[in-house]
């Protein structure tokens, strides 16, 4: 995971996502990290995540289902604004 997390954070996916570290981002940024190494259902992450150091590492302890679907809804918020940047970044 620790490798994960390292790359997301080079390639500036999580700046991309939203500029300042807060909860929403670190649960959205433990969704990816947990998709990439093991897709599961959102109630399998709640349980996974805690016997992993990706809770502590990004501050996300104690977290249930509820808080990440909220982490998504306020993700789909930001839709449009984490679309412009990357078109701005990799169209000319």
């Amino acid at each position: 995971m620790k490798a994960i997390l390292l790359t997301i954070r080079r390639l500036g996916l999580d700046k991309l996502i939203f500029s300042r570290r807060c909860k929403e981002r670190d649960l959205v940024i433990a969704m990816i990290a947990f998709r990439i190494v093991c897709p599961q259902s959102k109630l399998a992450l709640t349980r996974d995540l805690e016997n992993t150091t990706l809770d502590e590492s990004l501050g996300v302890e104690g977290v249930d289902e509820d808080d990440l679907y909220a982490a998504i809804d306020w993700l789909h918020k930001r839709q449009d604004g984490i679309e412009e940047r990357l078109t701005a970044k990799h169209i000319q």
